[in-house]
């Protein structure tokens, strides 16, 4: 069972270090016209980086370029030009705490409230 466990861990700490070491080392340029791609689906218009791509998986996942334009860049239309650009996602631990800060944080209120009405309807 320690073998088993040992081995486990050995395997872990491998793919946690790959994930921190790798994407650094990749050429994520060449993967421009793919993330262009994906952009103008999602965004719905044009979408064109410049610059460097930059790729981290660990602590959480994010994208930054250096330069992103949005849009067709004719005056008729709407465009955006942006400058350093991050997408990250939020990390699971900070959702958990910002709904749990804000479901006690209302649960007082609504006990503080509740007491305040009881007072006013006793005072008449």
């Amino acid at each position: 069972m320690r073998d088993i466990l040992t081995v486990i861990a050995g395997i872990l700490i491998i793919l946690l270090t790959a994930a921190l070491v790798a994407p650094p080392l990749v050429p994520w340029e060449a993967y421009r016209e793919t993330l262009e791609r994906a952009l103008t689906e999602a965004a719905g218009t044009q979408a064109k980086t410049e610059g460097r791509i930059k790729v981290r998986l660990l602590p959480w996942p994010r994208v930054s370029v250096d330069q992103l334009r949005l849009g067709t860049g004719r005056p008729d239309s709407p465009s955006l030009a942006a400058t350093v650009v991050r997408a990250e996602e939020i990390p699971t631990l900070h959702i958990v705490a910002s709904v749990g800060s804000t479901l006690v944080f209302g649960a007082i209120l609504t006990y503080i409230a509740g007491r305040l009405y009881r007072r006013e309807a006793l005072l008449g």
